[in-house]
């Protein structure tokens, strides 16, 4: 039987937005620390931004995905916040644990970095497609700023080697 996590993760299109929405605000509510609520949400909110939906990137029209990439960056703000980025830095830039539970604790700094760096990731890509809709939009409100790009580079390099082929 799948757990609601594993459901959350497979209500792909835009068909079943409603039904993921709610999903996500019951397990919210149930298990407000888990991480990985989020990225299930944020991993059922990505696919269905296809290329379709973005390619009629001209002026004064209409972009529905404004909307579903504005809780993309929401969604993903609430797991950045919630890591304690000095914590995992400190962990990773230690040589030797000698704690009795050192494997529970590096299995946890691992899941920790993974989701922080999976929100930095739809985070970054949301903002992207939010600027190119924002900039078409002469008269729009809500623009993207560069900068607000421009902070998520860092972050990703402090956990990660830009060399790295699976970064790339």
């Amino acid at each position: 039987m799948l757990s609601q996590q594993e459901y959350l993760e497979r209500l792909k299109g835009p068909d079943t937005l409603d039904k993921a929405y709610s999903l996500y605000e019951e397990m919210n509510v149930a298990h407000k620390e888990n991480l990985h609520v989020h990225i299930a949400m944020l991993q059922c909110l990505d696919p269905p931004l296809t290329k379709k939906q973005l390619t009629p990137l001209t002026e004064g029209g209409e972009y529905p995905a404004a909307s579903l990439l504005s809780n993309i960056v929401t969604i993903s703000d609430l797991v950045i916040k919630a890591v304690d980025q000095t914590k995992l830095l400190a962990f990773f830039g230690t040589k030797n644990d000698s704690q009795l539970d050192a494997a529970k604790t590096k299995s946890l700094m691992e899941k920790q970095k993974s989701a922080f760096l999976d929100a930095l990731g739809h985070k970054g890509a949301a903002l992207c497609r939010l600027y190119n809709i924002t900039h078409l939009k002469k008269d729009s409100t809500d623009a993207v700023a560069l900068t607000d790009l421009d902070t998520l580079w860092p972050d990703i390099l402090k956990f990660t080697d830009a060399m790295d082929s699976k970064v790339n």
